[in-house]
């Protein structure tokens, strides 16, 4: 028996669509390895099997898992949803032969330093690296730029990164063989999600944090404002991220592009080759039509778009990421005659569970999925007055 093994570090309902698993997959004889930490997983009866495990730094052992279910099926092909996993299912997939996306070409998109040498391949600017050996020379760079982003070289999200003033600390916690020190930048931070098949953008869509990713531990509300509007960054932004794939040599897939900008000129922030998350893709879903985490399914499985034209419609809309500060009992959501604006609320936890305060960016109490507003303005102002006016209790 042929089967088809999804690993995913996300929630099984990023593989649905109206309640419904992706018509691309459900024919299919399935094998799932989840995230021990995933918030949801398929229902029983659904699949061949069900595997748990740590997915962090799996190379081996989702490999090892693999080839045992390959003992018992002729496995068709390995397919990852989501960033953590991109690097394991790539080992994975070399070794029993399936190689889709090779380990050389999944790095591109998640090992930094060689991330920065293709940006800048690509003549995409990079914010500016330490590379000395010292305390002295980093303080000198710290000085310098005034403060310093220190982050992992392969993890995913915001797991693992720092924003730091002291050189003393930076340079304490800094490890060269696994870690990367930027010079912060100040701009406002953006995103571009894109499909793009056979070398071609065949959907793109322009996001606005309203905070930085990095900044999320200072802010309880992260908003991303989404529009498909042809603006001149929107331009820049994609003629950006297909030089960029030009020197990755890679010609498919779904893309999340993070960059900063001052508004003209845009600086590399980081690449995945995954939908956007935090609710990202399901917001552009629900008013372009668009599933992203279906297209990113459907390229893994050698199927056509199912997108198969740019839209010609302007739309505005925005998912909002809530992050509790403090741990004890989430009791209540309340946003009164606001929740006209609001298309559907995802919960990671619910109403009457415990939990703990938030430690990076993937640790959302809930988003918020607006409905398409009427123009960029209008988006704002509705992003401003839930944030204002959103009630959500947390006791101890």
């Amino acid at each position: 028996m042929s089967v088809t093994v999804i690993v995913s570090r996300s929630a099984y309902d990023c593989l649905e669509s109206n309640g419904q698993l992706f018509e691309c997959l459900a024919d299919r004889e399935l094998v799932y390895v989840f995230s021990v930490r995933a918030s949801n997983l398929p229902p029983k009866g659904s699949y061949k099997e069900l595997h748990l495990i740590e997915l962090r730094d799996a190379e081996e052992q989702l490999t090892q898992l693999l080839k045992s279910v390959q003992c018992r099926y002729d496995i068709e092909q390995v397919v990852y949803v989501s960033e953590q996993e991109v690097i394991p299912v790539a080992y994975a997939q070399q070794a029993l032969g399936l190689s889709n996306l090779t380990v050389k070409k999944a790095q591109n998109f998640r090992d930094k330093p060689r991330m920065n040498g293709l940006a800048e391949q690509a003549g995409i600017e990079v914010n500016p690296i330490y590379q000395g050996s010292s305390l002295e020379e980093l303080s000198t760079f710290i000085e310098r730029y005034g403060k310093v982003v220190l982050k992992p070289t392969a993890e995913a999200g915001s797991v693992g990164v720092h924003m730091l003033t002291e050189a003393a600390l930076a340079f304490e916690m800094y490890d060269p063989e696994t870690m990367l020190i930027q010079a912060y930048n100040p701009n406002d931070l953006y995103h571009l999600d894109a499909l793009v098949r056979d070398n071609q953008l065949v959907f793109s869509s322009l996001g606005q944090y309203s905070v930085p990713c990095a900044d999320y531990a200072t802010e309880k509300w992260k908003a991303s404002l989404i529009s498909n509007q042809a603006t001149a960054l929107h331009a820049t932004a994609t003629a950006a991220l297909m030089r960029y794939l030009s020197a990755a040599d890679v010609q498919n897939g779904v893309f999340h592009f993070e960059f900063f900008s001052d508004g003209d000129n845009l600086t590399l922030c980081e690449i995945a080759i995954r939908p956007g998350g935090g609710g990202i893709a399901q917001a552009i879903d629900n008013v372009h039509g668009i599933n992203l985490f279906d297209e990113h399914i459907r390229w893994q499985l050698g199927l056509p778009a199912a997108c198969k034209n740019k839209t010609n419609q302007t739309y505005y809309t925005a998912t909002m990421s809530y992050f509790n500060k403090e741990s004890g009992r989430f009791t209540k959501l309340d946003l009164a005659s606001l929740s006209e604006q609001v298309n559907s609320i995802k919960y990671m936890s619910k109403i009457g569970q415990s939990v703990q305060t938030a430690r990076n960016g993937s640790d959302e109490l809930f988003y918020l999925l607006l409905n398409n507003q009427p123009s960029y303005h209008q988006l704002l102002q509705t992003v401003d007055e839930i944030i204002d006016n959103a009630e959500v209790n947390i006791n101890h």
